[in-house]
């Protein structure tokens, strides 16, 4: 067995969580296959899997081919990601959120796409995008990712109704796609040995958050303050995650840089660690993606500020309501909402609610997958 992994990374820790993810099942499932990590960035000998892991030479050699074929205005696609293998049995997307008419993408970026699927189904190999977001797709560039998808995709996963609505609406087939939860609940978080912190809050910045809607960057970093403040005052030691890369690290910055008394920065964490950080909170305010996520799935309270709708819709999945809190929200809201998420009671009432909520979800994964290595 040839399996393909797309659309994953190791700076994105989200993105990170969902490797480990897929290659923990196929571990489990085909421990003998050899896996193709589709991405030229990074070193694969510090990924920590048992399969058989590794760099397609020509991708992971290919930056200065690449920038000459550029230059040149040649697509030269065995040099790139976008090169369709034909040794692959299987390739698995995990994206995450790249298809919808947010993404401003080229005319020429939609056909090398329709160009490498449309090879990849003539060599015979599966084409599945695992639980995502998706859409909407009222623009014309949003029916051409329709398009592409139902004439060469075999299964189409949405993370949510929204995402499965915006997906069917815009003409999807229904029979080749389902919903299902995000799956890197399957990935076991790791306590880093110098995580010291006792009765933690965990806060998580995100950059998207002043980059994909109207907050201003003295807004949003007023906001974590006020929270990093309330916590203190209420007793318990708040510190910054940096969830991601550089620019989630300068806020953590700018937002140390507003206090009194600044807080402990962790970073240069990998998915695992970041996980097992979060599973060894009191409790976690969260603007990542992945953040929330790894929350809810180890029965951490959580709150979140959010730039998309896969924010509410994942507290949907365990089966919470009004967990979005909105950077505008007045001082007496935002504190109510605090004051909740940090009383003892409330908060042991609900790690047990999440703790039930689990098992649906762990199968609701687990049937996502096996519908998955059925088309094989």
């Amino acid at each position: 067995m040839k399996i393909q992994i797309d659309g994953t990374e190791r700076k994105n820790k989200g993105a990170e969580l969902m490797l480990y993810a897929i290659l923990g099942e196929v571990e489990n499932r085909f421990p003998n296959s050899t896996v193709y990590y589709n991405n030229s960035e990074g070193s694969i000998e510090t990924i920590d899997t048992t399969l058989d892991l590794r760099h397609r030479f020509l991708l992971k050699h290919g930056r200065y081919p690449r920038a000459i074929f550029r230059r040149l205005k040649m697509d030269i696609p065995i040099f790139d990601r976008y090169y369709a293998d034909p040794q692959i049995n299987i390739v698995l997307d995990a994206s995450g959120f790249r298809w919808g008419d947010q993404w401003k993408y080229k005319d020429e970026y939609f056909q090398r796409f329709r160009n490498y699927y449309q090879g990849l189904k003539s060599n015979g190999t599966k084409i599945i995008l695992l639980p995502q977001a998706f859409g909407p797709f009222q623009t014309t560039h949003g029916k051409k990712i329709i398009d592409i998808l139902n004439d060469y995709a075999d299964l189409v996963v949405a993370r949510e109704e929204i995402s499965y609505n915006y997906l069917v609406d815009a003409g999807l087939d229904k029979d080749k796609t389902m919903i299902c939860t995000d799956f890197s609940l399957t990935v076991k978080g790791e306590v880093p040995q110098d995580f010291k912190v006792v009765n933690g809050i965990c806060v998580i910045p995100n950059s998207q958050m002043i980059n994909h809607t109207a907050t201003s960057s003295d807004q949003y970093i007023s906001f974590l303050h006020k929270i990093i403040q309330k916590s203190r005052s209420l007793g318990y030691t708040p510190f910054l995650l940096n969830h991601e890369g550089k620019r989630d690290l300068k806020l953590c910055h700018a937002v140390n840089q507003s206090l009194d008394s600044p807080v402990q920065i962790f970073s240069d964490l990998d998915s695992k660690q970041l996980k097992g950080v979060i599973s060894a909170s009191f409790a976690v305010i969260s603007s990542r993606y992945h953040g929330v996520a790894s929350a809810l799935n180890q029965n951490i309270p959580c709150l979140a500020t959010s730039w998309s709708h896969k924010y509410s819709e994942l507290f949907k999945d365990f089966g919470l309501e009004d967990r979005v809190v909105k950077v505008t929200e007045s001082e007496k809201i935002l504190e109510s909402r605090l004051n909740e998420l940090l009383d003892t009671e409330s908060n042991r009432k609900m790690r047990n609610h999440l703790i039930e909520r689990k098992p649906e979800l762990s199968n609701q994964v687990g049937t996502m997958w096996e519908k998955v290595f059925s088309l094989l």
